[in-house]
């Protein structure tokens, strides 16, 4: 596997939600922000997670869409990775990792 999970493990990585609040040193994101991650405690209510590691909700996507995205993305991004692939090659990928 790419990604090794340990026993015992809570289901749901991924998340969409508003920021309700942020660190002082934090520039890039302000409270109100709607943003998406992968998270080991996505299931919970709030989370705190380092802004390193999350994105900005594009406008177009609603929530469910979004929550899809992290991992698709992730997936995408480690199956190029592996693949050696170069800007010229073609590759599709038949459903990323699962999501929607």
């Amino acid at each position: 596997m790419i990604t090794p999970y340990k026993l015992p493990l809570i289901l749901g990585n991924e998340l969409v939600g508003v920021i309700t609040s942020i660190g002082k040193n934090v520039k890039e994101f302000k409270v109100g922000d709607r943003v998406y991650a992968m998270c080991e405690k996505a299931f919970a209510e709030y989370v705190a997670i380092n802004h390193k590691y999350i994105a900005k909700v594009p406008e177009y996507l609603k929530d469910d869409e979004a929550a899809c995205v992290p991992l698709a993305s992730l997936t995408f991004l480690q199956a190029i990775k592996l693949m050696n692939a170069k800007n010229e090659n073609s590759i599709f990928i038949s459903g990323a990792s699962g999501s929607f």
